[in-house]
């Protein structure tokens, strides 16, 4: 006698949530308006990516305590750094002391650092400045643009 029943209620059960379900695609909402549980607006993702070439390059001018010290140092190694002209200059959020230009068998500070990357040129040579909190020139020869570089080959693993 209890199985029949079983059966009638489950009947019912898909036949009411069945009427429920709505016969038209819901519309479409704007993302911007909805909210979330917590009653804040929920994020989106831009539509479109922005485009690379803006019209800006983000170069800035460096301070001139660091042209400054970059010349000193220019001069230092033999080369004229009064010939040095500016070919880009960016403040950074530096992930380690090493300023993104670490040296085999250093050990850094593993905290951000800010500072600003310089690079200048005399002549046909380009010269990669890294600046940490003061205006102390590091000269990058060596730049890790993406942590975990690839190797080239597998026995280079």
């Amino acid at each position: 006698m209890l199985k029949p029943l079983v059966g009638i209620a489950g009947m019912l059960l898909t036949v009411s949530l069945a009427a429920c379900a709505a016969d038209t695609p819901a519309e479409p909402r704007d993302p911007g308006t909805e909210k979330s549980p917590t009653g804040l607006p929920i994020a989106t993702a831009p539509t479109e990516m922005p485009s690379a070439s803006t019209g800006t390059t983000g170069t800035v001018d460096p301070p001139e305590t660091h042209m400054a010290a970059i010349r000193a140092d220019l001069d230092g190694r033999g080369v004229s750094g009064s010939d040095a002209t500016l070919v880009e200059a960016h403040r950074k959020t530096w992930n380690t002391g090493a300023l993104g230009c670490p040296l085999p068998g250093v050990s850094y500070t593993q905290a951000l650092v800010e500072g600003w990357q310089v690079v200048v040129k005399v002549g046909d040579k380009t010269y990669d400045y890294r600046f940490g909190t003061d205006a102390t020139p590091t000269l990058c020869e060596n730049s890790m643009n993406f942590i975990g570089i690839p190797a080239e080959t597998p026995t280079d693993i």
